[in-house]
């Protein structure tokens, strides 16, 4: 396996990262959806999700594709395999445990392949992708959505940026473009490069950016989400109480500061208007990216 350190720090936060992933719905849902429509999609096809995670987008696909296509997901965390295995029961959908970057996926080949932030994480993203490319029919489609920058992603950049301007100068773990992580992918002329390196044509990368609006009741939720985040939690590993504690504050304030008012709907006729209502906005960016085999 040449991602071994990937397949342990996941199967080591499969249960915390399920439980991220239900909370950050509303920010990552939008841009697979995209990712998805982006492939075209049509009945009866085959398709392999890369980094399936717990099965979620592997269930979409296979409903994409019933009755008689099928979705098969891969991921390097056996952990995160049998909670999908245990969750995902339908006729259209299997899964295995593999490193993308170098396995022989069962199965193939596919019609396409598909990802949702699931493909950022390889130690060679170029050779990643060539043998995913082997896995898929000549022409077979790739789809897949990755993040842009941290700085255009407020819902997991403020809580990270805040906590980074805690500690002393050059401790923080900021990301760091073509390592492994969450933005490794995020150079649009990066992912032309790799892609087309790895032997695929007509690369397309469109970038997406939209704001996600909550109540703002759920301002304590998303604080709590930035606390528990991957960027955060290997901030603070070495982190004392005391700085800790005020890492949690600077949290909460710069989440806060993302509380807006917006103006009512308009009043029916005779009727008096509402008073504005307070959501939290939060922006977020993704590349959907697309190329043929």
């Amino acid at each position: 396996m040449a991602n071994q350190d990937q397949a342990d720090y996941w199967n080591r936060r499969s249960i915390s990262w399920d439980e991220e992933a239900t909370k950050a719905e509303p920010v990552i849902g939008p841009f697979g959806q995209m990712a998805m429509e982006a492939l075209r999609l049509r009945v009866g096809e085959r398709v392999l999700d890369i980094g399936c995670g717990t099965g979620v987008t592997t269930r979409m696909l296979a409903d994409a594709l019933h009755p008689s296509g099928h979705a098969h997901g891969v991921d390097i965390s056996s952990a995160m395999i049998d909670i999908a295995r245990e969750r995902v029961f339908h006729g259209g959908a299997s899964f295995e445990v593999a490193d993308a970057q170098v396995a022989a996926v069962e199965g193939a080949p596919f019609d396409a392949a598909f990802s949702r932030f699931g493909v950022m994480f390889f130690s060679d993203p170029e050779a990643a992708f060539a043998n995913i490319r082997r896995s898929l029919l000549p022409g077979g489609r790739l789809g897949f959505a990755c993040w842009q920058d941290l700085s255009l992603n407020d819902w997991i950049g403020l809580p990270a940026t805040a906590v980074y301007g805690l500690l002393p100068e050059g401790t923080a773990p900021a990301p760091v473009a073509g390592e492994p992580g969450p933005f490794s992918m995020a150079d649009a002329e990066g992912i032309y490069e790799m892609l087309q390196g790895a032997g695929y044509s007509l690369v397309r990368v469109e970038p997406i950016e939209h704001s996600v609006e909550l109540p703002v009741e759920l301002v304590d939720a998303v604080v709590e989400f930035g606390c528990g985040s991957g960027l955060v939690r290997d901030a603070l590993r070495d982190a004392s109480p005391d700085v800790v504690e005020r890492a949690v504050g600077a949290i909460r304030e710069a989440i806060e500061d993302c509380v807006v008012e917006i103006e009512p709907e308009p009043a029916a006729e005779g009727e008096e208007p509402g008073p504005p209502a307070r959501v939290l906005r939060l922006s977020a960016a993704a590349h959907i990216v697309t190329a043929r085999a």
